[in-house]
Formats: structure tokens, sequence, C-alpha cells
């Protein structure tokens, strides 16, 4: 375990542990930036990579994802480009989007607040502020979709 990786675990305590089975795709150009998030977090969460947000959005229409965190400035598709669409289509508009940038001018961010985002990181970013910001957010949807299905329950047995 790298010092990091450590200092990581000891900030966030054991409860990261069970989130192991959730799935979060890095949209990112850059395969250093998403090789770096895997190894960092591969003890917490499982990864997947695409390349640019064309092929981020086959992927999310495809598989099944708890998050995504993506790159704003890519090839192809952009991050809010990618983030519109996401948030447009009702059968992955519930997935919590981080996004990345190297820009942190404050239109930026906004526009990105705008369309959807759930959390704006400016790089170079902390891994342990990701981390937690992952965590936050798979809790959330986590609760929501459980009051959602208990309220389905609730309706299916009247």
């Amino acid at each position: 375990m790298t010092e990091e990786k450590a200092k990581i675990a000891d900030s966030i305590g054991k409860k990261s542990q069970a989130n192991r089975n959730f799935n979060i795709l890095i949209v990112d150009d850059d395969a250093e930036i998403a090789h770096y998030i895997k190894t960092e977090l591969s003890d917490w969460y499982r990864f997947e990579h695409a390349c640019n947000g064309k092929e981020g959005l086959k992927m999310l229409l495809t598989g099944k994802y708890d998050l995504v965190i993506s790159d704003v400035m890519m090839p192809e598709m952009d991050g809010i480009t990618m983030l519109k669409k996401i948030k447009g289509n009702s059968n992955i508009s519930d997935i919590p989007v981080i996004l990345l940038t190297s820009k942190s001018e404050v239109e930026n961010r906004l526009e990105g607040l705008r369309k959807g985002a759930d959390a704006f990181l400016a790089k170079p970013f902390n891994m342990e502020e990701l981390h937690i910001l992952i965590d936050n957010l798979v809790d959330n949807v986590r609760r929501i979709r459980g009051k959602y299905s208990g309220a389905q329950d609730q309706k299916a047995q009247r």
C-alpha cells in the first residue's frame, strides 16, 4: 500500500471498504490520470475507463455504473456535452458526475454545475478529496434509491 493510500485509508476509515461493489467510470483522454485514480482507489471501488465522452456515454448506456469521473476537455465529445446527455437521459440521469478540469476559472465551473455536475475538482486534485466526494455521492444515491424502492414497495402492497 502506498503512503498516500495508507493516508486515505486512515482518513476515510473502514466504512469505504464496503463500497467495493460500486462501479465507477473514468472518462479521460489522459490514460495516466485514469491509471492514477484506479491505482490509488482500487481497494475501495471497481473502475472502468473510457477515452472520451462519446465512448463514455456508450459505456454508460450499455453497462451499470454508480458514478462518473470525467475530464472536461477531451476529443470527440467533451465532458460538458457528455454531462448534458447523461442528465438528459432518464435511464442514466441519476448517476452522479464529478468533473475534473485543468481550467480552474469560475466560469467553467459554473457551466459544469449549471449542466448538472454533482461536483467539480480542479487538476491537480487531492486524492483524499476525490475519495471523500465519491463516498458522499455514492451514499446519497444509495439513500435516494432506497427511498424510492421503499415507496414503490409500499405502493405495490396497497
